[in-house]
Formats: C-alpha cells, structure tokens, sequence
C-alpha cells in the first residue's frame, strides 16, 4: 500500500469494520520493534519488515493527493526525535467467509510533532502484513504480453504489486485474480495518457470506462470483474471527494437455457471422444455434477470423493461442501458420477491439481478443450439449469427444488418456469383429481 505520515488536520480515513470494544484481544500496544517513526515504505520492492524499513519521501508524489494515501505535503522531512506510540490490532477482510485467516495483521503507529507556532500535529502510519505465499503470488505474477508490453510492465511492476498487497488478497489465487485486474487497470490508463501512478486509476470514472470497453464482458461477469476493481480502489481510496457518483450497472440475471436431451447427447459423444483422459473426466464431471446434481461452479470444483456415498440401489448421495444440503444424483447420470467417486479424499473435478480455489479453473480447462461442430458448449451454469429445469419437469415440488439448489426461496423458480411444457388437459384433470 502507499503509506503515509498524515496530519491530523487532515481527514482522517474510516477503516470498515472498527475495532470493536468487547473483542480486547484483538488490540494491544506495539512494541519497540514494531513502531515506525519515519512511516512506511513505498517501494514495494524493499522487502523488509516494514517496522525497519525508511520512507521513500515522495517517490509516487501524486498529482491530486485527495483520492490516495500520499500527500507529501504532511511527511515530516527532519531528522529529529519525537515520542512514537504504536497499536497493533487484528482488521477483517474483505470476505472473510471464504478466508483461511478472517483478518489481517496490522500496526498503527504515530508520532507528535510540537510545532514552534504552538500547534500540535500528529503523523499517522498503517502498516498491514500479508502472509509469504500470498505475497509471493503478488511479486511473481507475471502479465501476458498483449495485456502489458515489456516496457508497460518495467512502468507499471512497483505501483501494480503495492495496489494489489494494500488489497489485502485473502489468498494465493486471490492474489492471483487481483493482480490481472490490477495490470488491466493499469495498462488502460497508461495507454489513456493517465500516467502510471495509481491516483489516476482508481477512479470510479476510470474503472467504469474499463469495463464498458470491454466487449467480451457480459452479464455477470462484468459485475464481477467490477467488484474486484472496487476491491483495488478501497485499498488505497483516501476521499471520493470531486468524483461523481459511479455509473450504476445491472447484469441480465436470467438463468442460462437448459440443455435439451439431444443437446445432452450429443456432449455425451463428444466428451468420450476428447483425446485425452483428464480432459474427458474433467468433462465428465462436470456434466453430472451440473445436470446430474445442480451443482455450481465453485462447488463443482470443491466436491471431494469423500463428499460422495454410493448405496446399494446405485443412488449417489452428494453432500456439497460448506452446506447442509444433501442431494441425490438424477438416475441418468449416477453410474458415471459413481465411477468419479473412486478417488477417495482427491477432488472429483481434476483431481491432481494443486489448488484449492476453483475461481476460473473449471472455465480454464473447458475452454482448453476441442470443439465440435454442432455441439453445445459445456457450460456449469447451463448445467445446473438443466437440473432444475427437469426436476420442475417431474412436478417435483418447488419448495424442495429450491431447498435442493440451496436457493433462498421457491420464488426464484419462476424464471425457470417457461422452460416448463404445459399439462395436457388428462394430466390436468388427473393431478386436480388426486389421482397417481
């Protein structure tokens, strides 16, 4: 992050969530080693503890100090030695649900300078740490050349790898996410003219006119790409002062359209002829624990062998990781998923991979698999309609589609309901009679 000495007249950040009065263990004095007289370093390439490192004094001087932490104006430039006062605490993450650590390491440190003039002002000092493998996954990201020429990225490195760290990345492939965003932003504005410092890219103007130019960006994944660009810019954002108010986006939030049963054929084919055995079980798993199961995306990619019971009927039992709901396999699809389950603790989908995250890995691999001319793309969120959509085909009632598909309530149901065919007048007539 860009640290600063600030002065007390100044105004004075708010840190979301404060620390809260009847949580004492979180906060107590820093010690010796831990305060900070001179505030914190600036070059994210000195990698030493920030409580030994020096200020770099003005090095990303920017040119509207309002909108980031780094007004040179309030950094004391003298040498001399004033009483230093530290606290160190515990802040929440963004997201702390999906976190390992549902907090951040943090040290406030501040000094008084008495002023000839009689006035007292006093120096501020965040100091946050980020654990080594997220850290290392910060410094070693590396853009691909059409996202940032060699010399945008020799511009761009040191501001990219500080606005991603006062992010506060919740892990390894968070940091990961958070760093392609923070190249994007950053080679947009560098080619805009808007110069390579930060300040000029956090904007709400800025990051909105990234994500409008971006074509290939639809419905909900332009709203998340934008809530990671936010992420960056409350990292480093000092005050929203002479900014407009950002562009309110909506994303189309109709579910995907089913696979019909000759479209789930006709991947059935096209999966077993994929060349190669990891690709045709990553396929494989994906299709029945989409269409088979209504599984999402992120859970597909959590779901363990050990998450999976076979009985004695054939039926699989699947049992979704961080849920209470538990599902059972449509019968089209629990011989496969069966023979998935036999990988004991590994993961069902790509059982040798090394991370924990299934954020864009599941997208990665399919899109890394052939073509066929005439079938479908294989889609998760198309898969899980398909679930849904037969289950209300069977007139299986809403309210246990719903509880099934971890939905908050039955009404969401009814954007799937035109997928649904009417009842013929007999099949009327027999349900309204009570007769099976």
């Amino acid at each position: 992050m860009f640290p600063r000495e600030i002065s007390h007249t100044r105004p004075q950040r708010t840190i979301k969530p404060t620390l809260q009065p009847d949580n004492r263990d979180d906060v107590r004095p820093s010690r010796a080693h831990e305060h900070i007289s001179k505030g914190l370093p600036v070059d994210p390439g000195d990698h030493r503890s920030p409580a030994h490192a020096q200020a770099t004094t003005g090095q990303y001087a920017a040119e509207d100090s309002r909108h980031v932490l780094n007004d040179a104006r309030g950094v004391v430039l003298d040498d001399s030695v004033r009483p230093v006062l530290g606290i160190t605490a515990q802040l929440a993450r963004s997201n702390a649900a999906r976190s390992a650590t549902g907090h951040r390491d943090a040290n406030l440190s501040f000094v008084i300078d008495d002023q000839r003039d009689g006035r007292l002002i006093c120096h501020f000092g965040w100091s946050t740490y980020t654990e080594e493998q997220v850290a290392q996954r910060i410094r070693s990201y590396e853009p691909d050349a059409a996202a940032a020429t060699e010399d945008e990225q020799h511009l761009l490195r040191n501001a990219v790898v500080a606005l991603v760290a006062a992010a506060g990345p919740r892990d390894p492939d968070d940091a990961r996410w958070l760093s392609m965003l923070a190249w994007m932003l950053g080679t947009f504005a560098l080619r805009r003219g808007l110069g390579a410092h930060p300040s000029a890219w956090i904007r709400h103007d800025v990051i909105d006119a990234l994500i409008l130019t971006r074509t290939d960006l639809t419905g909900t994944t332009l709203l998340t790409y934008r809530s990671g660009l936010r992420r960056l810019r409350a990292g480093l954002t000092w005050l929203t002062t002479g900014e407009s108010t950002p562009v309110r986006m909506r994303a189309d939030q109709s579910p995907r359209e089913p696979y019909r049963d000759p479209q789930l054929a006709a991947l059935s084919a096209w999966l077993q002829a994929l060349p190669s055995a990891y690709q045709r079980r990553c396929a494989r798993a994906v299709l029945c624990l989409g269409a088979g199961c209504g599984l999402t995306s992120r859970e597909i990619g959590a779901i363990r062998g050990s998450d999976l019971s076979v009985l004695d009927s054939g039926t699989v039992i699947v049992r979704p990781p961080g849920s209470e709901r538990i599902l059972a396999c449509r019968r089209a699809f629990e011989q496969d998923l069966a023979h998935l389950a036999r990988v004991g603790d590994a993961w069902i989908f790509a059982p040798d991979r090394m991370t924990h995250s299934p954020v864009h890995l599941i997208s990665n691999v399919i899109a890394r698999m052939p073509r066929a001319r005439g079938v479908p793309r294989l889609d998760t969120r198309r898969a899980r309609s398909t679930w849904i959509v037969s289950l209300l085909r069977d007139r299986v009632p809403t309210d246990v589609v719903a509880k099934a598909a971890g939905l908050a309530s039955s009404e969401t149901l009814a954007r799937y309901t035109h997928w649904i065919p009417p009842l013929s007048d007999e099949a009327t007539l027999r349900l309204l009679r009570g007769t099976l």
